[in-house]
């Protein structure tokens, strides 16, 4: 029987860890960090913002979710073309 396990290398959050996306096209940054402290389910924040510049963006949206949720939508956003990149805010 052939089961499917997720790549560990590629794990797009890590434990008290950020994740930032850019897409060029479109001048947007994400971020994404787990909440702290952690209730009885996992959180993360999804900051969404500006690209100003290299190393430069304004911050406009915040919301949370559920950690899988958050995993889901990291997987998602890499497959359209989102590229990783380093801290903005």
């Amino acid at each position: 029987m052939c089961t499917s396990h997720p790549d560990r290398r590629q794990k797009p959050l890590i434990s008290s860890a950020q994740g930032w996306l850019l897409n060029r096209q479109e001048g947007l940054v994400v971020r994404f960090q787990q909440a702290m402290p952690p209730s009885s389910a996992e959180w993360v924040w999804v900051e969404t913002g500006r690209f100003l510049a290299p190393g430069q963006a304004t911050p406009e949206q915040r919301r949370r979710l559920l950690r899988v949720n958050a995993i889901k939508a990291f997987e998602t956003m890499r497959l359209t073309g989102w590229e990783r990149t380093i801290a903005h805010w």
